[in-house]
């Protein structure tokens, strides 16, 4: 079974990839194995193998594919068994996208036909939460207390804990790259498409940041990530595990 989800609501979209997820949880229990990838981040061998590879454990599983639709590895599909797996009943593909550029738009028409559910998700308007995990990322990496209430409060609010690790680990990385090129006293170029005002706002930030906690930083965000990935934590559990982490902060 093949699915599709898209669209610039990013929130509404992972809200409904979590039901999907828990609706087959339930139905298979144990018999379920969930795998997690993104096409721009992770190679292709290990996609392939989730996609094709049966396994004697499980019965069935779920493959999660990040930005399916503009990932060049992915070579327009052809390197990926869609059509088989459109009717296969024990390989249940979701395949997510966000904004859709120039490829995805080509590579869309070219998957919907082999799709058993389609959901496109428009951004409506801004919310509050949405200021409010711009607020969370003010604070996230320069005080503790701060961090784990705002934290505590957005989850509470349900913004989806997987758009908030995703967000913070950007931010992340953004606040690592402001303070390389500080130290090098050279402008930002524009090709990393950061914008001016985060630029600005996110330079004063990195002042109490050495180069090596700010990587730091990052590389357990890509560790967290990678437990995510493969079902050891839930995106919650490991902001909380980062955060308290005190050899990361300042």
């Amino acid at each position: 079974m093949l699915y599709l989800i898209y669209g610039s609501d990013t929130t509404r979209s992972q809200q409904k990839l979590n039901e999907i997820i828990e609706e087959f949880r339930k139905k298979n229990g144990g018999d379920l194995a969930v795998y997690r990838f993104d096409a721009e981040e992770d190679e292709l061998p290990p996609i392939k193998t989730a996609l094709e590879t049966n396994s004697l454990f499980q019965k069935k599983k779920l493959v999660v594919i990040q930005h399916a639709l503009r990932a060049d590895k992915l070579g327009g599909f052809k390197n990926i068994k869609f059509k088989e797996l459109k009717d296969s009943s024990n390989t249940i593909v979701v395949l997510r996208e966000w904004e859709l550029d120039k490829t995805a738009i080509k590579r869309l028409a070219e998957i919907k036909p082999l799709c058993s559910k389609i959901q496109e998700f428009k951004t409506e308007r801004h919310t509050e939460k949405d200021t409010r995990i711009f607020e969370l990322g003010d604070v996230f990496f320069t005080s503790l207390q701060d961090a784990l209430r705002r934290l505590h409060e957005i989850l509470a609010d349900g913004y989806d804990e997987f758009n908030i690790f995703s967000y913070l680990a950007n931010h992340c990385r953004i606040l690592l790259t402001i303070k390389a090129y500080s130290e090098m006293y050279q402008p930002i170029p524009a090709s990393h498409g950061i914008h001016p005002f985060v630029i600005k706002k996110a330079a004063a930030a990195v002042r109490g940041f050495s180069i090596v906690q700010l990587r730091h930083m990052l590389q357990r965000f890509f560790e967290e990530d990678f437990r995510i990935k493969i079902g050891l934590s839930r995106p919650a559990e490991s902001l909380f595990r980062i955060l308290l982490q005190e050899k990361f902060r300042v």
